[in-house]
């Protein structure tokens, strides 16, 4: 039986954390489901509500970040396959879980992802996110961000990438997945997977400081987009401005209703 580890980061989101962890108690899946939850020290109520849940791996203490905390996750999992599923995330159905184990048949040597939507503060749904194929040149620009909350991790090929690098504001999970690409590539599940919470400081500090990780992670990894490096750079500016424009112009559209960008070709 396959052994799912569910690890959520959770700081200061009681609510938040509660209806995640109800989304993991409602999975039906054939596999053995581990859920682990770090909170960053937010004090007795979310303390009190983690020592009432049966079955649940939990720490709660002060941390470096998103990202420290994430690996401490990692260091607590015992699955096969690791999927992040942070407070005020939820999955998209029951059986979530399931389609991904249906679809893979090396849960330990593989990683992909699947679909996911995008809500706001007000709980109002605004896009779809993600990529059908899968494009490693756009990946590694930083133009086709991935749905970390709709992404599953192997256990055997996490061992091999390491843990999640400390020196990214928001986008070392990009990074972690490029290193996941350059190994092998993801499994891509056209279906919708989780529901993503849009108030976290991923969506609040917006795309030059996603670029701007995104061209330090090309130097971290060596990973080369053309044959020659200020040329990278150059592709990384001239999309940022593209990603920045079309920002705008989807605010703009969104005051009329939702907009998706579930890309393909």
């Amino acid at each position: 039986m396959t052994r799912v580890s569910i690890i959520t980061v959770s700081f200061n989101d009681l609510a938040g954390l509660k209806e995640t962890r109800a989304s993991v108690l409602r999975q039906v899946s054939s596999g053995d489901i581990e859920h682990i939850v770090i909170d960053g020290g937010t004090g007795p109520a979310v303390e009190a509500f983690l020592a009432s849940q049966a079955d649940l791996t939990w720490r709660s203490e002060p941390d470096q970040g998103i990202y420290d905390a994430m690996n401490k996750g990692l260091e607590l999992a015992t699955g096969d396959v690791y999927w992040f599923m942070n407070s005020g995330d939820t999955f998209a159905s029951s059986d979530s879980i399931d389609v991904v184990l249906r679809t893979i048949d090396s849960p330990r040597e593989s990683w992909g992802y699947g679909f996911s939507r995008f809500f706001d503060e007000n709980g109002d749904f605004r896009w779809l996110h993600g990529h059908v194929p899968f494009r490693f040149f756009f990946l590694a620009t930083g133009f086709m961000t991935l749905p970390h909350q709709a992404s599953f991790f192997g256990a055997d090929l996490v061992q091999k990438v390491g843990r999640y690098s400390l020196d990214f504001p928001i986008s070392a999970d990009q990074l972690f997945m490029i290193q996941c690409a350059r190994l092998t590539s993801p499994i891509v599940i056209p279906e919708m997977l989780c529901n993503f919470d849009m108030t976290g400081v991923s969506s609040r500090l917006g795309v030059h400081q996603h670029f701007k990780d995104m061209r330090k992670a090309l130097r971290v990894t060596g990973v080369k987009i053309t044959r020659y490096r200020i040329l990278d750079y150059a592709v990384s500016i001239a999309l940022e401005a593209i990603r920045a424009f079309t920002r705008t112009a989807g605010r703009m559209s969104r005051r009329s209703g939702p907009i998706g960008n579930i890309a393909s070709g």
